[in-house]
């Protein structure tokens, strides 16, 4: 049930924010380091690590646990090893905050909004290991 949201599939298409990815891209070369922060299912993260190859590093932090879930077996069904999957949520500070996760995991927020069908408590973390 959405609610008038789009499908998960819509928020990972090829066709989604096309410019920020071509973007990136043209910016990242094999051995950076990349920081995916809401990484979702991984549709970042995947083909980054394989562009940035085994010298290159993904950290993809993704706080939804449903989510997070589909990017771990995506790492592990690709077999990617230059990619460290974090299940946290960063903040400008350390402690706890209640994500609201929707229906639809690509909406997951920690904004509080109406309609949150599965609310968690996270430890917000502002410095990746």
């Amino acid at each position: 049930m959405c609610f008038g949201c789009v499908s998960d599939l819509a928020e990972v298409a090829p066709e989604y924010e096309h410019e920020v990815f071509r973007r990136l891209l043209d910016i990242i070369k094999p051995g950076f380091n990349f920081i995916d922060v809401g990484a979702h299912i991984g549709r970042y993260s995947f083909p980054i690590a394989k562009l940035l190859g085994e010298n290159g590093l993904v950290i993809a932090i993704e706080p939804d646990s449903r989510a997070f879930k589909a990017l771990t077996k995506g790492i592990e069904l690709n077999n990617l090893r230059n990619v460290i999957a974090l299940n946290i949520a960063l903040g400008h500070r350390d402690g706890e905050a209640d994500l609201c996760q929707k229906y639809i995991t690509a909406a997951s927020s920690i904004i509080e909004y109406e309609r949150c069908n599965y609310p968690s408590t996270l430890h917000l973390d502002h410095q990746v290991p």
